[in-house]
């Protein structure tokens, strides 16, 4: 039945063109008084009205599943919701007014259920609005209710706020099997887990891109910013997290970025790109055989003493790269670690470590290509100006500077290079690493000419240089 009087139409056609949609809705739900209200977009025929607002938004998502899919407007206003909302048809857009805000009452929020026998869902799309987890231990978006051996499939989530989920289950989007989805600019506060994917038997996932969002992990002990887990046979692959906020506490422990594949397989093509982690101790945490990933250009400021790794690599990571980064610890901490590297072609490059006690720990460097790192020094050089007496071949220039600890002198390459007249008399010569203390650690040069220079005062100058090559 049409709805009645002037004044709705005129609301419902102040709704129809309001800017926060593209095109006009094929449903629109309301609030007016204590009622919600769900009309159809072209006839303002109504759909459901009653003080049941999980209700109504039902009756609103089950018309459209009757139409095939289309688009769900909700108003702006507060939906106070004691069940879930179940999504069941692919192709449906779910949309607020920005000012909307679906509060729950004890229950999941938003619910994507696909049924048995359909392989999965695909095309949903969910925008501009508050999902309110009202203190409760609840998901703000999930698809957990569905049958397990089964996909969900082009998922378009942004510009949310998802806010007050607390306990050890509160997550605020959680999606199984998932592929081809993205998650962009919103923000997700005080969750115990903020983005959380998990394989499905049969689909590994993959093709997730994560952008722009800001993730609030704090007062929740052992909560996770954004998580990708597999714990099937199978390879997943490409996965995007960029330009994130991940903020943790000073008092709990949390992971900003858990990658794990549990099972056969791998998961390969990460990018971790220009993200901020604040307070997190476990920053980026890889586990399983993770292969060709980017770790790049992100903000690691964390100041929890102990020990600690911020960047936390598998036993098998081929090509991997690490370069970009600023990396701030504290007292105990690891930088980037791995227990044993046994495939090659990983570079660590470029990367700023600040009051980190360890800044790279790998037990087979040799795997690894590592470079022009600041506060970790893979390659120095340096001018010696020594005082020749005429009888003494072999001299100690100092301390190389490198920061590993070299045990085995096999390791570095030492060039020394004569350059003044009476070095280049007495040469050729050469450079060694040499255990001054001793105590097993090789932390100076020296370098041995063929004969004795000249006596004199600073008349032996030499350049050095050495590059540690694992």
């Amino acid at each position: 039945m049409p709805l009645a009087g002037l004044k709705y139409k005129k609301l419902i056609g102040k709704l129809q063109t309001e800017n926060y949609f593209q095109t006009p809705a094929d449903v629109i739900v309301f609030r007016k008084g204590n009622l919600a209200i769900a009309v159809k977009g072209d006839t303002k025929e109504t759909i459901a009205s009653s003080t049941d607002h999980a209700e109504v938004i039902q009756a609103a998502i089950n018309y459209l599943k009757s139409q095939g899919g289309g688009k769900l407007f909700i108003a702006s206003g507060d939906y106070l919701l004691n069940k879930p909302l179940v999504i069941k048809q692919g192709g449906i857009i779910l949309y607020g007014g920005g000012a909307t805000r679906l509060i729950s009452n004890g229950s999941n929020i938003i619910s994507i259920e696909y049924e048995e026998g359909t392989g999965g869902i695909a095309f949903i799309t969910i925008t501009d609005m508050r999902l309110d987890g009202g203190n409760n231990n609840v998901r703000a978006i999930t698809n957990e209710n569905s049958p397990g051996d089964a996909w969900t499939r082009d998922i378009i989530i942004e510009r949310l706020q998802i806010v007050n989920l607390n306990g050890s289950d509160a997550i605020g989007i959680y999606l199984e099997g998932p592929e081809r989805v993205r998650i962009r600019d919103c923000f997700i506060n005080e969750v115990k887990k903020g983005i959380a994917f998990k394989s499905a038997p049969g689909y590994a996932g993959g093709n997730i891109w994560i952008e722009n969002n800001y993730i609030g992990i704090y007062d929740q002990p052992d909560a996770v910013g954004i998580e990708h887990v597999v714990d099937v046979d199978g390879n997943s692959r490409h996965i995007i997290i960029l330009n994130n906020h991940i903020l943790g506490s000073t008092e709990y422990s949390e992971t900003g970025v858990r990658i794990a594949h549990l099972a056969g397989g791998e998961i390969s093509y990460i990018k971790i790109l220009n993200n901020r982690f604040e307070h997190v101790d476990k920053p980026i945490l890889f586990e399983g055989t993770v292969r060709y990933s980017h770790i790049v250009a992100n903000t690691i400021a964390q100041w929890k003493s102990g020990d600690i790794k911020l960047i936390s690599l598998p036993q098998k990571s081929a090509g991997t790269v690490i370069a970009h980064n600023y990396i701030e610890g504290a007292s105990g901490n690891t930088g980037i670690h791995s227990d044993i590297w046994e495939s090659p072609k990983n570079i660590i490059f470029g990367n700023i470590f600040r009051n980190v006690e360890k800044p790279i720990e790998i037990p087979r460097p040799q795997f690894a290509i590592i470079k022009n790192n600041i506060n970790y020094l893979t390659e120095n050089s340096g001018v010696a100006t020594l005082s020749g007496d005429g009888s003494t071949t072999d001299f100690l220039i100092g301390e190389h500077g490198l920061s590993p600890s070299i045990t085995d002198p096999s390791k570095v390459i030492v060039k020394v290079t004569p350059a003044s007249p009476d070095a280049i008399a007495a040469s050729p010569c050469v450079g060694y690493l040499s255990d001054e203390e001793p105590d097993g650690v090789y932390e100076s040069i020296r370098v041995k000419f063929a004969s004795a220079p000249a006596s004199g005062t600073d008349n032996v100058k030499v350049v050095w240089e050495v590059e540690y090559i694992g």
